[in-house]
């Protein structure tokens, strides 16, 4: 009898137990916050239901990792290939617009996929564009400035042969223009100059929440050739960015990028011609940047290529390292292609053809074949704000070796020269914004570890010709810059010292450029050198 009632209690106790869970990967708390508490309950979607501007959890996993997990995204396009079937194009909410990519169906849950309503995506776009604002008093008046002499220019040359990448992007700009919101429109649209700003024909970018690790950059110029039209002109945004996104200009149309002896990922859409970019994959020249559909055609164009070298004046050299000085107004073709090349690993850069009133500094490494292009950074002949860099970037082959804080040193260094303070054009990049960061804390803090007594923000403004905002806000930013009986004092404790010029004990400083090797003047404009560009 008592075994009979122990038997009939484990027999109910095992009834009442529920049934294990199915096992699925692991979903952060954010990527189960797609449907609001407030939202309609959740619909039986079909693969035929995924539209632009839905957003739904996907799965996800960090390059050379197994762990998988689900994270909000935000769909850009959908389409069938007849290979792997439906791919799914997504942005992934809060992250850097480089991790970006097509994604199966199976990776996608479309159980939590919210649909937002034509009125909730405009909207979106409204906050988006009120997020951003529009243009400062000072950069609207220069955009005037610079759209009446480029139609001037246009008037007396009678209008200038467009190439196929100007063709391309005048073709996306003028489709955004009349409405080129639309994620399904099929128009592309970016461009700019340097690191990250616009051409002839303007498409505009906008700047990404979160990122991952990187190389250097910052901002961009502008770049368009001199037949553009008003219009096209008017998307400019404080010198050379634009915050504006048209939609297919955020979907990536170039995935692998031959280079040399280097294959690298691209990270961005660049405005080059659709026939170039069918096929994902570009070949470049590493010489005359010219770009190519495959590499018989690049074999048969390095038969013929006879250059070398940048096609400018070599003003600086030390080693195996060189800067050249380009004239974009002198280089046209090679300033559009290498701004061509910087979309790629760009967010914000938006012009990419009107670079006429820009100089380009391209740093390169000397081998055996030639002069091999590192990085490069442009800056405004004339820069009302007093901007020494508009856009910089160091080629992701060479990154992670000190190349960008050889270029920031540079472009100090000419500033110098000049007897003038200068920044970079803001806002700056994520990546950029790191090594311009670290540049600053090595200058500023080896300045104050070296100065016996005081010493005051203009002097260090002086003898590093950085700007007395950027010093503030570094000093700011080290946490060095404290209030103490009534006046502004350093106190830098020997672990901020440790942790920014140290390194296993040993001093990390910034690059210095030797003034003796740097033969350079100042560009400086005359009438008869406007009148002649």
């Amino acid at each position: 009898e008592y075994m009979g009632t122990l038997v009939s209690l484990i027999r109910s106790a095992m009834e009442a137990e529920p049934p294990p869970p199915d096992l699925e990967p692991e979903r952060p708390s954010e990527a189960m916050d797609v449907v609001a508490s407030d939202a309609a309950p959740a619909h039986a979607y079909t693969a035929e239901d995924i539209v632009p501007h839905a957003e739904l959890p996907v799965l996800w996993s960090a390059p050379g990792t197994a762990n998988a997990a689900y994270y909000r995204a935000e769909v850009l396009q959908v389409t069938k290939d007849p290979m792997r079937g439906l791919q799914i194009y997504v942005h992934y909410k809060d992250f850097n617009r480089r991790l970006d990519g097509w994604v199966p169906l199976e990776a996608c849950d479309l159980s939590q996929m919210v649909i937002p309503s034509k009125e909730e995506v405009d909207a979106k776009r409204n906050r988006r564009g009120k997020r951003v604002g529009g243009p400062t008093q000072s950069s609207s008046s220069r955009n005037k400035k610079r759209k009446k002499k480029a139609s001037s220019r246009s008037r007396r040359s009678g209008g200038t042969k467009l190439s196929g990448a100007a063709k391309a992007a005048q073709l996306y700009a003028s489709k955004a223009a009349k409405g080129g919101d639309d994620d399904d429109d099929d128009g592309d649209d970016d461009g700019d100059e340097g690191q990250t700003s616009s051409t002839n024909v303007v498409s505009k970018m906008a700047s990404p929440k979160r990122t991952s690790k990187g190389g250097d950059e910052t901002t961009g110029d502008g770049a368009a050739e001199s037949g553009a039209s008003d219009a096209e002109r008017s998307g400019r945004r404080g010198g050379s960015l634009s915050h504006d996104h048209h939609a297919q200009a955020r979907v990536r149309n170039v995935n692998v990028i031959h280079f040399g002896r280097y294959d690298m990922e691209a990270w961005y859409f660049s405005p080059y011609p659709p026939e170039f970019t069918a096929s994902g994959e570009l070949w470049l020249c590493q010489f005359c940047l010219q770009y190519l559909t495959s590499r018989y055609q690049l074999q048969r164009h390095l038969e013929k290529c006879t250059i070398r070298h940048p096609p400018g004046n070599e003003i600086y050299r030390d080693g195996n390292l060189a800067f050249f000085e380009l004239d974009g107004v002198k280089s046209r073709h090679y300033c559009q292609n290498l701004c061509l090349v910087s979309k790629v690993f760009l967010d914000h850069k938006t012009l990419f053809f009107d670079v006429d009133p820009f100089l380009f500094y391209v740093l390169c490494e000397l081998d055996a074949t030639g002069y091999q292009i590192v990085g490069y950074f442009s800056k405004e002949k004339v820069s009302s704000e007093g901007y020494n860099v508009a856009c910089i970037l160091t080629m992701p082959c060479y990154q992670r070796k000190g190349y960008g804080n050889v270029m920031i040193a540079f472009s100090y260094e000419l500033s110098r020269v000049e007897g003038k303070p200068g920044s970079p054009e803001k806002p700056l990049s994520d990546l950029g914004l790191l090594s311009y960061r670290s540049y600053w804390a090595k200058v500023l803090l080896k300045l104050i570890y070296d100065t016996a007594g005081e010493i005051s923000v203009e002097r260090m403004c002086e003898l590093t010709a950085i700007k007395t905002d950027d010093i503030i806000n570094t000093l700011q930013i080290l946490e060095v810059l404290v209030y103490y009986k009534g006046r502004h004092v350093l106190v830098i404790p020997d672990s901020v010292i440790d942790k920014h010029l140290k390194k296993n004990g040993e001093w990390r400083l910034a690059p210095e450029i030797k003034r003796e090797a740097l033969h350079w003047t100042p560009f400086v404009v005359t009438r008869a050198r406007t009148h002649r560009q």
